[in-house]
This record gives C-alpha cells, structure tokens and sequence, in this order.
C-alpha cells in the first residue's frame, strides 16, 4: 500500500514536455500555487472591466523587444507596450487588438467575487514579475459562491512566462470557458499563437493533459457540470523560449553551392532549424554581406540580379528571443549567369506609319528581364546609328520630316543576340509644321538668321541630350557657324513687349551632333537682360554649334549676334551686292573673286528679312552677276535680298542681306560688311540715318549726303549694329 500510494505521489509531480508552437518549450506539471502579499495592490474589494498601467522595475523581454511597461487587466491577461488595449476584451489570444502581444493565464469576463478577499496585485521578486489576480469569480450577473486565484510568473532572466493556478472552489455548472495562452503580434494562427485545449475528449479532458489549440479561439473547459474540469491547486503552465545556443546555422539547399543558375532571379532553400521562428537572410556580391529581410518559411526569392556576377548568401537562425551568431562561417555562392535574350519587337509606330507631329513615342516589346535597350536608327535600312541606351520599353523623340528606320536591341552584354536588325521597321515623318533646326543635325547657319529683326522661337523637345551644359530646358533650336579666328562670341537676347514672352539661354558646343562638347553657357539674368558665350582656342575652319533654348516659353522672339562667326558671309569672295529699283523690277548685282569650287549661286527673297525662299539660280563662273526680279514691287512695297553661294560639295554661305523699297530714291549701302574701322555709306538722297545697338540703344545720328561718305565705327566694341533710315534698315556687323 505505502509503494501504490508512492508511486501515485511521483505520478502526481511528473513534468510532461511538448512543443508549443516555434520558438518556445511547453511544459505542463503539479506543481504549488504561493500567493504573494507585497509589491503594488492595483484594485480591492470591487473590480470590472478595468485596465491597469504597470511600469516595470526590470525590463522583460517578449519575443525580442524589451519591454517597461504592461497593462494589467482584470480580464485574466496582460498586454504588452505602454498603449492599453480596450478595457473589455474577454477574449485576448483571439483578439485583433493592435498590441505587440497579449499573455492571458485566464482570459476572460472575470469580477471579484462574492466572498473572500478580492484584489488585482503585482510585485518583483528577485528575477520573477508576478501578476496576481485573487478571489475572482466569472461574470455571471448574479451573486454566488464561484471563488478562485491565479497567477502570470515572469522571468526576466531567461523570458519564461509561466501561469500557476491556485485554489478554485464552488465552480458553478456554467460552461463558459477562457482563453489560456499567449499571442505575439497579430492573431495569425498558427504563427504567432501559442495556446492550450482543454475539452471532453480523453485524453485533453483535464487541465494535467491540455493540448495545443486548434486555433486561436480555443479555451481551457471550466465547468461543475457533465464532465467536470477546472485546473487543481498548483497547475502550472510554463512556456520557456529557446536558447540559440542549441541552434545550428541552416544547410543551404539551393542554388548549389558555386553553381551558374543563368537567370536574373535566385530562388533559395534552406533546411530548417528546430526551435527557429524565422531566418535573417544575407545577401549581396561583396562581403561584408548586408541583410536582405526575415523569411518564417525556408524559402526566399531575390530578383533583379546583375548578370554574370558572383552572389554569396548565409541565414541566422532567429530564435524567439534571440538570433544565432557565427553563422556568416556557412556562406554559400553561386554565379547569375546570363539569361538567354532574344530580340524583341517593334510595337508603335506600325511598320509603314506617317506621322503629322514632330514628336514620335518609339515602343517595343519587353525582354523579360531587366536590361536596357540600344536604339538603333537612322535614314537607311537596317540602321547602323546608335542614338542611345534606354531604359523601360518607350522613348519619345523628336524628328525632322523624313522616312525613318529603327529597332530595339537589348543589352545584356553576355548573352544579347547577335542582331536583331531583321526587326527593323519604318516610319514617316510628314509634319507641316516642322521646324528644320528643331535638332542639332538642322542647326541653321547662325549669320543666314540674324540679319535683321527677330527670331520666332518655336522649339521641341530634343531627342538626345546633347551634353547640356547643365541647365535648360530640352525645348531648344540650333544653328551652327564655322571658325575664322581662334576667339568668337555669340550673343542672345529676348525682344518684344513684353519680353517677358520668352527668356532665351545660349550655349556653344564643339564636335558633331552625335558627339557634342559644351564650350560654355549663359541663361542669367531675366528676358531683357543679354547673354554671351565668349570662346577661345577655337579651331580656323572648324563648325560649332548653336543651341537656344528657354526656361520660360515655349515661343517668342529673340535676336542673335556674334563676333568672328563669319564664315558664311563671304568676306573674301563677295566684293560687294547691291540692289536698285527700276520701275516694278528689281536689280541685283554682285562681284565676286577668288572663286573657288562654287557651284551656283541661288538668289533669295524675303517679305521681312528673315524667313527666306528662292526665287533664281545663277551658275557660277566668273566676277560679275546680275538678277532681275520682275514685278516684284506690283505687289509688295519692300522687299529684302541675299545671295546664297553652294560650292561643289554642298557647303552654304550667304551674303548679306540688302533692301529695296518701292517709294523712288531715299535707299543706302553699306561697305565694307562686316566692318572693322571704316564704314562706306551710300545714298541717292540727303536724309537723316541712326545708328543703334542690337537692343535698339541709339549710338550716334548721321545726317547723309547724296553720294557716299565714310563713318570711322573703329571705336565700337565688336558686334550686331543697325543703320535706320525712314525707309530702310541694314545691319552691320562690327569686327
């Protein structure tokens, strides 16, 4: 009898041990209820629904983040943080209060009892936090005799949160039953759930042999009744987080240590580690590795990799309370690869389309995967230009009217095909309103454009930025002159009223449209103020280029001038170009010498100095030219002349720009054009003449005779300058 009743003793404190959950150690044993009588009373005698803050004297640690601070509820739990959850929550494992965790021995609608000595208690004793809450009864609305005591136990030293039931007495049949477990962030079960079973069926018919919950609304029965269950003096629940000194760093499945996946994605595996919540993965090409994120499950995808380039990998096991060190020892590697490419597809505009805008969006088909595309095109077919590497799978670009071809080759060094010019398709260009120098390969001869009044600007967006010389606007118009001296200038300003219409930068660039070099800038000040380029070491008989843009308009008037930009103008081969009425004809004369390789020359007429159309051709040979232009003043009363000489291998140059009025008599030239000292000037009539500057500031009053006269312009600074009479405007140019 004394071994039978011995036996039973030590069956009585047997510990059992499960798995609850990853993480944390379950155990559930017999084990003694001692109340606790000091530390902090939070309520006595009558208590309901009521929320207590609790500061901690030390901090505990729940599933890696310490905590100072609890709320304490008279519900049978405690929440975790300084913000409190709502006061009335009877449920809290299942609960979807945003709280970083709840712990509830005895979770649910709980009161002080009828009888004993209700109170909510808590106190620190060495390195144990306990919660007590005593003679507490379930919520029935009605007085009885329900008394019983229970206890949350927290360790600080090694996280345990162990629940001790105390003395349950006149348990009434009522089968309402709580909530006895812990829930870590969400309610997601069954990651961040961690509870217990107790119901009718063998062998969880006891609180001695609780099981895992099957969800995060299981509870603990609690009744008198039927099957009659309630926790025994000294039940004890205990869940105990993992040390990571019994973890081992993962074993890396795939890809294959020093294995070539050929692929911009990696998918990887790991075996997993028992007791591990989670895995910090690192990851990169160059060591130190950094951290990629936390993966729960033993698999993660990375994508977006850079081709043929070396990867290394390694996982730290991440425990409930802690994360596995060293494990940087266990790295893996493997190789991206190149993912084999083909070509991809032209999709807008469709092969054999005409287009009306200047503006084209160049679309083609995606990789599928991460590359960028070189754009191939050009005026021939196949195009062997490249414009430029681009990312995404649309451009949008500019052009001149012209049938264009094109196509799209994506660029992965290691594994591109080999060409795709056999997906080259075509487009029209048929635009009326096309401006020519709308782009650089257009650019304008600069002095065939700034010969007398202003410039409408009516640029685009430019196509390929051509090493802007950091700042603008893409919306521009180019034009170009060629060198005559080592040093030049070029100068820009807004006209108009008000000018505020259009505020113009300027900037000057060497090389070719494909290759340009930005030789300087100017956009200060506001639309009145002039800006200048000033240019040295240039290169005698070498182009460059000319780009106005605007950071305020996309139209409006300007007005150019420059210093040895006059290469287009002749100064060697033309002697001279004058013009003169003769009833409703109009004469036009010029000498050249030192004719070499002209072609022809085409005779120009304008109806207000600047936009100019052809109106004859004279073949070159020989010094001295005429042209007459019949009947031109039966229908204009002024009209403005230039001689534009193409010598054999299509190189343009102009002449200056001359004008003829219908009234008789009262018209002047000018010679020497441009000018360095002396200025001959020649009329038919005495008249009155001002001399301005290129924003119309007035220089200096010439009362002319008839015949010629000289005027001594040596001590004006370089530029653009104009001679005004009441019927006539002429500019000159000031060396």
């Amino acid at each position: 009898m004394k071994k039978l009743v011995l036996t039973l003793a030590i069956l009585s404190f047997n510990i059992v041990i499960m798995a609850q959950g990853p993480g944390l150690t379950f155990s559930q044993s017999a084990g003694t209820y001692t109340a606790i009588s000091g530390g902090t009373v939070l309520a006595s005698g009558v208590f309901d629904n009521t929320n207590y803050p609790v500061i901690l004297p030390t901090a505990f640690t729940f599933k890696g983040i310490s905590y100072n601070q609890v709320t304490m509820n008279s519900n049978g739990w405690i929440s975790l943080g300084s913000t409190a959850p709502s006061n009335t929550i009877t449920a809290p494992v299942s609960s979807t209060a945003s709280v970083p965790g709840f712990i509830a021995p005895f979770g649910m609608d709980l009161e002080n009892a009828d009888s004993g000595t209700p109170e909510i208690r808590w106190e620190q004793s060495g390195n144990e936090i306990i919660f007590q809450w005593k003679d507490v009864k379930r919520t029935t609305g009605a007085i009885n005799s329900e008394i019983f005591s229970f206890q949350l136990r927290l360790n600080t030293t090694n996280g345990a949160m162990q629940f001790v039931y105390g003395s349950f007495q006149n348990v009434t049949t009522s089968t309402s039953s709580p909530q006895v477990g812990i829930r870590t962030g969400t309610n997601l079960y069954p990651n961040n759930i961690y509870n217990r079973l107790v119901n009718t069926t063998v062998p969880s018919n006891t609180w001695a042999s609780s099981v895992e919950g099957a969800n995060n609304s299981s509870t603990c029965r609690f009744t008198s009744t039927g099957t009659a269950v309630f926790p025994a003096n000294g039940q004890t629940y205990t869940w105990t987080p993992i040390d990571c000194s019994s973890f081992s760093c993962t074993t890396n499945l795939l890809p294959i240590n020093a294995s070539t996946i050929n692929s911009t994605t990696a998918n990887l595996s790991w075996n997993p580690v028992a007791g591990a919540i989670s895995y910090n993965l690192y990851f990169g090409n160059s060591l130190p590795l950094t951290l990629q994120g936390n993966y729960t499950s033993t698999t993660a995808t990375i994508s977006d990799l850079v081709t043929n380039t070396a990867y290394s990998w390694y996982l730290a096991p991440v425990g409930f309370n802690c994360i596995l060190s060293g494990c940087e020892t266990a790295i893996t590697t493997f190789n991206s690869g190149c993912q084999v490419l083909s070509c991809v597809s032209n999709i807008a505009p469709v092969n054999g389309a005409t287009v009306s805008t200047s503006a084209v969006t160049l679309n083609w088909s995606n990789a599928g995967v991460s590359t960028p595309y070189d754009i191939y095109l050009g005026t021939t077919n196949p195009p062997t230009t490249l414009y430029g590497t681009f990312t995404g799978t649309s451009k949008t670009l500019t052009f001149l009217n012209n049938t264009y071809y094109w196509y799209a080759f994506p660029r992965i060094s290691c594994s591109s095909p080999s060409s795709c010019n056999i997906n080259t398709t075509q487009f029209t260009i048929s635009n009326p309103n096309t401006v020519p120098n709308d782009i650089c390969a257009g650019a304008i001869d600069l002095l065939s454009q700034t010969a007398l009044g202003s410039i409408f600007f009516d640029g685009h967006f430019e196509f390929f930025n051509p090493a802007f010389c950091g700042n603008g606007s893409n919306r521009d118009v180019w034009y170009k002159f060629k060198a005559i001296a080592t040093t030049a200038s070029v100068t820009v300003v807004g006209v108009g009223s008000p000018c505020s219409n259009l505020d113009p930068g300027i900037s000057v660039y060497a090389g070719n449209c494909n290759a340009l070099t930005c030789l300087g800038q100017d956009d200060a000040g506001n639309c009145s103020t002039t800006n200048i380029v000033s240019l040295s070491n240039l290169i005698i008989g070498d182009f460059y280029f000319v780009r106005i843009f605007t950071v305020s308009s996309t139209s409006g008037n300007f007005m150019m001038s420059g210093t040895n930009i006059g290469s287009t103008v002749l100064p060697l081969n033309l002697i001279s170009f004058t013009g003169s009425k003769q009833n409703n004809d109009a004469l036009l004369k010029w000498k050249t010498a030192n004719e070499i390789n002209v072609s022809h020359f085409d005779v120009q007429r304008s109806e207000n100095g600047q936009i100019f159309e052809n109106i004859g051709t004279v073949t070159a040979g020989g010094s001295f030219y005429s042209f007459a232009d019949a009947n031109t003043f039966s229908s204009r009363k002024i009209a403005f002349y230039r001689i534009k000489s193409i010598d054999v291998d299509g190189r343009v140059t102009y002449s200056s720009i001359i004008n003829l009025s219908k009234q008789a008599g009262g018209l002047i030239t000018v010679f020497p054009n441009p000018v360095k000292e002396v200025l001959t000037i020649s009329g038919s009539k005495k008249q009155a003449a001002v001399i301005t500057s290129i924003t119309g500031q007035v220089i200096t009053t010439i009362q002319l005779i008839n015949g010629s006269q000289t005027v001594n312009v040596s001590v004006l600074p370089p530029g653009v300058y104009f001679i005004k009479t009441a019927a006539q405007v002429l500019k000159i140019i000031k060396q």
